[in-house]
């Protein structure tokens, strides 16, 4: 059985209501570079967790002024969340600008680091039992807003990674929420996700790089033929080069300390190369609730991060926030031609090894690697 595990410190962030202070708005950013393909940017008002990612080597953590990251693309991921949902009304706002030059690259120049969702998120599909509950509407229903923080940690305009997706002047949707039933899930559910998942890529024509996020993991103890349509579909999604991430789980600090739940105990290199995302705090070491070692693909910032929750931000933390950091910095790396995308297996396999031996490294001696966008600051 699937069970929605978010393990959450739901603290209201303080300050939030400065977010929409013109003084703050006009101060967002304080570095801009154009090279005439992309535009670099420097986002001021980063929380620490978002810092971590472009922290490079060789530097402390108190040079990371803020958190570094190119504007542009040579290609145009999709990034895919299947949850219980998105908080449509964290929206950034249009009273300023972030980048006056950036429509030049197809971008909106009023975007702000403000909300999180741009109003440009409107696709969106729904499994049967969600439209047989009538829920198909464009909401976040758990109560937590897993969903929202998840997404917003991979393309939140103010705490994702990867920030092409917003205000982008296209027909062609960068963002696709696979809203599913997560307060029973049973085994139909993440089945016949996926498997929208998978139609929606295929009727596309599939030339875009896919990135599939599922923070929801099952419960044990596991039988592994009940789901075994579900990992058919995964494999379905692997294939044609889709990257697909999710968390390790939170329940280390209660006496599971390996990874014990599907999707991630499926991880294998060759055969099965999803990623998996274990947490860690800002200094690096392993957060006490992330499981693993084992089927660890990568760690990112999971503890006392910042994320969307309603109208607002709360600092929250768990296995699922960090995969959706992770998710972002794989559709980052597509994006800018850092990792190859080709409509097969390889890509998947491509992801990980750039993961774990070029957009990582240990903020501890002796530590796990964690993320970095390869950046400089």
């Amino acid at each position: 059985m699937f069970e929605d595990k978010p393990a959450y410190e739901q603290v209201p962030l303080q300050g939030s209501s400065d977010l929409s202070d013109a003084s703050a708005q006009r101060n967002v950013t304080d570095e801009l570079q154009d090279d005439g393909a992309s535009v670099y940017i420097r986002q001021r008002d980063a929380a620490d967790d978002l810092r971590v990612v472009s922290w490079p080597q060789g530097k402390s953590f108190n040079d990371a002024r803020g958190y570094y990251y190119y504007l542009g693309w040579e290609r145009r991921p999709i990034v895919y969340i299947i949850d219980g949902g998105l908080d449509t009304n964290n929206q950034v706002s249009s009273k300023a600008s972030i980048c006056p030059n950036a429509s030049r690259i197809g971008v909106d120049s009023r975007v702000l680091h403000q909300g999180d969702f741009n109003l440009g998120i409107d696709r969106w599909l729904y499994t049967s039992k969600v439209k047989s509950k009538r829920k198909n509407t464009p909401t976040d229903d758990n109560p937590n807003s897993h969903g929202s923080c998840v997404l917003s940690k991979a393309i939140g305009t103010k705490n994702g990674v990867y920030k092409n997706s917003i205000g982008i002047r296209s027909k062609n949707s960068d963002i696709v929420v696979v809203k599913l039933d997560d307060t029973n899930l049973g085994v139909v559910e993440p089945l016949e996700a996926f498997d929208l998942v998978y139609r929606d890529i295929v009727s596309s024509g599939g030339y875009r790089p896919p990135v599939v996020i599922f923070s929801i993991l099952s419960t044990p103890p596991i039988v592994p033929v009940q789901h075994a349509a579900t990992k058919v579909y995964m494999n379905k999604l692997l294939d044609i080069g889709a990257t697909i991430v999710v968390p390790s789980g939170n329940y280390a600090d209660k006496g599971r300390p390996n990874v014990d739940s599907i999707p991630a105990i499926w991880e294998d290199a060759q055969n099965f190369p999803i990623v998996v995302v274990g947490s860690v705090d800002n200094a690096g070491a392993v957060a006490p609730f992330s499981q693993g070692p084992n089927h660890v693909t990568i760690w990112a910032p999971g503890v006392g991060i910042r994320c969307a929750r309603r109208y607002s931000f709360y600092v929250q933390e768990g296995t699922s926030a960090s995969g959706g950091t992770v998710a972002g910095l794989a559709a980052y790396g597509l994006a800018l031609g850092k990792v190859d995308f080709l409509p097969s297996i390889l890509t998947p396999r491509y992801v990980r090894n750039w993961l774990q031996n070029t957009a990582s490294w240990p903020r501890q001696n002796g530590g796990v690697p964690v993320i970095w966008n390869t950046e400089q600051g």
